[in-house]
């Protein structure tokens, strides 16, 4: 039987099913007081992926991009200040007081530690992107490993030549791409394996020089879904202009109509067993996972993948993770984290925030690699730290804070430079009125255009390098933008027309056009059986089961 309960944040109900039961029996936590919608945005509200300030470092005062404003509450260092072995990591500890909150000492820590002002590791000339590792010559890109000569991306890996995409996998030469594998010279196509050389597909695989497709399987010369010879392709294909920004805009919202239309998969799900979410790859006994690959045993998590086993409420869990619980980007062979942020490599560890590959660690911040028996910073002795640990977990308890992710309240960054802000979108009054904080700086410049949309030419040939000394104002925000030297060579080389939106614009807009997180129950539009999905059955109006959809493949 499951233990029903209302979700102290929105009041909606929600489930305490056996087996969740089993596991916070099995790594000692209390049942969640948040739903699972929730508590993923209370973790997503500790991470911005996207939002860039120009600042100076804290400490060697060097200028240098960051996720953290300029006048930010929280002291900010750079890459080379953070990562010097003359750093203290321990200068900040201190002796945890029985007589105030957890979370009010662990925030102080928070403003007093320093913070790594940008993410990444092992990177070449690739300072203005945030959460990647092993990449070379990338641009405002983010969650992203060993990838080259990308930008305004988000999540992709072993990536070459690729601009404006996201959730890409060994993809190459792509634009405007989403939720892709092994795909080459795509543009504007979402959900596409081993494709290439094509325009508008959505949901097709081994498919190459096709137009405006869906759910086609090893084709060539297709346009809306229609067999054509080579030769009427190339004249069909002829009659479409790429080249405009209004006609693609135009061109976008007649294949939104062809597919909304045609049979849709209720699910994104490959190779799996005994999973339920959605993006979900070789996968299995995964519940309520939302992009998920190489993983087992894991539930209510997003971007849970590579060996990822036994995660629980985790964003960001991966490379041989295991025992990770409600947390955020604590990976790489991490083992019994829970309630953490961005500890990569770490073991045993509780309430921690930017540690790498530490063991016993309870409410710690930024300390240096292998640090061990720490406690708000405080060194100890293994002895020492096991008893202050259950004491400080019997207080929490008390208090009701243990079994809680961070709180909104104490997130470095407003609510609207955080990922939970594309992921619910509220405005500046009611994120106030929660107790939540609200970032009033705006990233970038605003009132400096040289040129207006309206004046921007449609073509990208109708520009030379010159064009890029423009202060551009983005459509949407009204912010400023520029179109940098080899942003304006790779719309030249692929003839893609030029952007009347900021690089963040175009971002928010990429990600909304992916379904919500969120499972709807509705019946095939074919057999009538029961199914979940996260596609609207208001829009789309072929939602099939798989065995249905399979059958309706061209």
């Amino acid at each position: 039987m499951s233990d029903q309960k209302v979700c102290a944040n929105c009041s909606r109900n929600f489930r305490i099913f056996p087996i969740d039961a089993e596991y916070y029996s099995r790594i000692d936590v209390p049942h969640p007081s948040w739903c699972p919608r929730c508590r993923h945005l209370r973790r997503h509200g500790h991470i911005n992926d996207y939002v860039f300030f120009q600042r100076s470092c804290d400490n060697c005062q060097k200028p240098f991009v960051s996720i953290f404003p300029a006048g930010s509450p929280y002291k900010v260092f750079c890459q080379d200040c953070w990562y010097s072995e003359e750093r203290d990591d321990k200068a900040q500890g201190r002796e945890f007081d029985f007589s105030r909150p957890f979370f009010e000492q662990f925030d102080e820590l928070m403003h007093e530690a320093p913070q790594l002002g940008i993410i990444g590791m092992n990177n070449i000339n690739s300072s203005y992107s945030e959460s990647v590792a092993n990449c070379k010559n990338v641009y405002l890109i983010s969650e992203s490993s060993n990838c080259e000569d990308c930008s305004f991306c988000y999540w992709i890996q072993k990536t070459v030549s690729t601009f404006d995409s996201c959730y890409l996998h060994e993809c190459e030469e792509c634009y405007e791409v989403s939720d892709c594998f092994n795909c080459y010279n795509l543009r504007y196509s979402q959900n596409c394996t081993n494709c290439s050389d094509s325009y508008f597909l959505d949901n097709c695989k081994s498919c190459s020089h096709c137009a405006f497709c869906t759910n086609l399987r090893q084709k060539k010369f297709c346009i809306f879904n229609e067999q054509l010879s080579e030769e009427e392709y190339r004249q069909r294909l002829a009659e479409f202009d790429f080249n405009s920004y209004s006609s693609v805009a135009e061109l976008r919202e007649r294949f939104f109509q062809f597919i909304a239309e045609e049979p849709r998969k209720h699910l994104q799900m490959e190779q799996t067993e005994n999973c339920t979410g959605d993006y979900v790859r070789n996968a299995k006994n995964c519940r309520s996972v939302y992009h998920c690959y190489d993983a087992e045993d894991c539930a209510y998590g997003e971007h849970v993948w590579r060996g990822a086993k036994d995660c629980f409420d985790a964003n960001t869990a991966g490379r041989d993770a295991e025992l990770i619980y409600e947390s955020t980007n604590s990976g790489i062979s991490s083992y019994n984290v829970k309630f953490s942020r961005y500890c990569w490599g770490c073991h045993n560890t509780e309430y921690s925030n930017q540690c790498k590959n530490g063991s016993n660690l309870f409410g710690c911040v930024s300390l240096k690699p292998k640090a061990s028996n720490c406690i708000l910073n405080k060194q100890y002795s293994k002895e020492d730290f096991a008893s202050l640990r259950k004491q400080i977990k019997e207080h929490m308890l008390e208090t009701g804070e243990y079994g809680e992710f961070l709180p909104l309240s104490i997130s470095m960054f407003g609510y609207n430079t955080s990922v939970s802000f594309d992921d619910e979108r509220l405005e500046r009054d009611e994120v106030l009125r929660r107790g939540w904080k609200w970032e009033e700086t705006a990233p970038g410049t605003f009132g400096k255009g040289t040129l207006q949309a309206a004046e921007m030419p449609d073509d990208p040939f109708a520009v030379d390098e010159k064009f890029c000394s423009e202060v551009l104002t983005c459509e949407s925000c009204m912010g400023n933008y520029r179109v940098v030297k080899h942003e304006l060579k790779f719309y030249q080389k692929h003839s893609i027309p030029l952007p009347l939106e900021c690089p963040s614009c175009r971002q928010r807009a990429r990600l909304n056009r992916r379904p919500k997180k969120e499972l709807i129950d509705t019946s095939c539009a074919m057999c009538g059986a029961r199914i979940e999905t996260t596609l609207d059955p208001e829009t789309y109006a072929k939602i099939y089961c798989r065995s249905c959809y399979e059958k309706a493949l061209y």
